[in-house]
């Protein structure tokens, strides 16, 4: 059923102009944090919105709100807020977490998969450290198995990842492809088409020391 869910996600897009996933990783001095996960569409979609199959719609926001729920199960993870309103365009779920490894297994268990001490977590946080791993080839194995497969040039021209992180002191040093570090040293962010990490596999790997 993840794998139908994703598929209605793309049709519900498909026709937008420039489609932007934005990930917003704030991080606290008690190493506690809060992320977002936003997507951004043109104005393109309101006429989409009148339109598309009230099926698809309705499968979406099914979907979404069992996810959500698992979400808010979860040990570690607090004020989870998330809205799916196509009408209004906006599309987002954010939460708290306590500490990293929180974050790190419910992102497993929304996958209906448990965190062992031998699988990858997907953020890491120490006193002066925020570490994110390369994703790609785990995003690639996913529509593998599943059986996903995704247009190239619908990615391409469509689809956009952007990354966030905020830590609490100013940034010393980042390691990462295509990294801009903001004016007041706070924050850092890395973008990539969907398609470089689906079908090129570029290393989203982001390290920044604070």
């Amino acid at each position: 059923m993840k794998h139908k869910f994703l598929l209605y996600f793309l049709l519900f897009f498909i026709f937008s102009s420039c489609i932007e996933i934005e990930e917003k990783v704030s991080i606290h001095q008690d190493l506690s944090g809060q992320i977002s996960y936003t997507i951004k569409t043109s104005k393109l979609g309101s006429f989409i919105s009148g339109v598309i199959d009230k099926r698809i719609e309705a499968q979406i926001k099914i979907e979404a709100d069992k996810l959500i729920e698992k979400l808010k199960m979860q040990p570690g993870i607090e004020n989870v807020q998330y809205e799916l309103n196509p009408r209004n365009h906006i599309y987002y779920v954010q939460f708290d977490f306590d500490r990293a490894e929180s974050f790190n297994k419910a992102l497993y268990a929304m996958g209906d998969s448990k965190k062992t001490f031998f699988t990858p977590g997907y953020l890491h946080i120490n006193r002066c450290r925020v570490k994110k791993i390369n994703f790609s080839k785990y995003v690639s194995f996913y529509l593998k198995k599943e059986g996903i497969e995704i247009p190239n040039d619908f990615i391409t021209q469509m689809l956009t990842f952007k990354s966030i992180i905020e830590v609490p002191e100013e940034i010393k040093k980042t390691k990462g492809l295509g990294t801009v570090i903001s004016t007041d040293r706070k924050s850092v962010t890395q973008k990539f088409l969907v398609n470089e990490i689906i079908q090129q596999k570029i290393n989203t790997r982001l390290k920044v020391r604070y």
